[in-house]
């Protein structure tokens, strides 16, 4: 995934008007590679990038992207807490 800004998005942004409860990521993006090393065991590569507004909203926007790989990770490898 890839944000870009461009003049479509202004326009829009413009649009919609202030919204307090909205901040708008203007350029970043993310990526994520897997690949199987054997049987057992797979490399997963995640990164992101985004330019933000503030150190604290950087900070939330890293807590809101991480939530992706955990969950892609508990499709691949769901936890076996239970033997039966």
């Amino acid at each position: 995934m890839t944000i870009a800004d461009s003049a479509a998005n202004a326009r829009n942004r413009e649009a919609e008007g202030p919204q307090s409860d909205v901040q708008w990521i203007l350029e970043g993006g993310m990526y994520m590679t897997a690949v199987e090393v054997d049987d057992t065991a797979i490399d997963v590569v995640f990164d992101q990038w985004a330019e933000c507004l503030s150190e604290k909203y950087g900070c939330e926007l890293y807590i809101d992207w991480i939530r992706f790989p955990v969950a892609t990770e508990q499709h691949v490898s769901p936890a076996r807490l239970l033997k039966f």
